[in-house]
């Protein structure tokens, strides 16, 4: 990507743009749907965790924001991602990038 400057930070709602991508994680979207939110954060300048730049990154790889974002505001996805989060924190890991290899 190419660079653009300084991006906005912080975004507005990290922890609901996370939920977006565990959801991505587990239908299998996303690593495009980091891409598309990263190409409107870094290069466009533009926050990726509200709208119309939320829903937008899940247009740009073919998604229905309709659906995505009720989903991520359900107490289900919120639950997950805690859960998630808890299991990050118990192998030490804070901030990102961080990655885990179990192999």
């Amino acid at each position: 990507m190419p660079w653009s400057g300084i991006p906005p930070y912080p975004i507005k709602h990290l922890p609901f743009a996370n939920r977006i991508a565990l959801i991505g994680a587990k239908e299998g979207w996303c690593a495009q749907y980091t891409k598309a939110a990263y190409q409107r954060w870094f290069v466009k300048g533009q926050d990726p965790s509200i709208e119309p730049d939320l829903s937008g990154a899940l247009q740009d790889i073919g998604q229905n924001p309709g659906w995505v974002i009720a989903a991520a505001a359900s107490e289900e996805i919120k639950a997950a991602l805690n859960s998630e989060t808890d299991a990050a924190r118990a192998l030490g890991i804070f901030g990102s990038p961080t990655f885990v290899s179990e192999e």
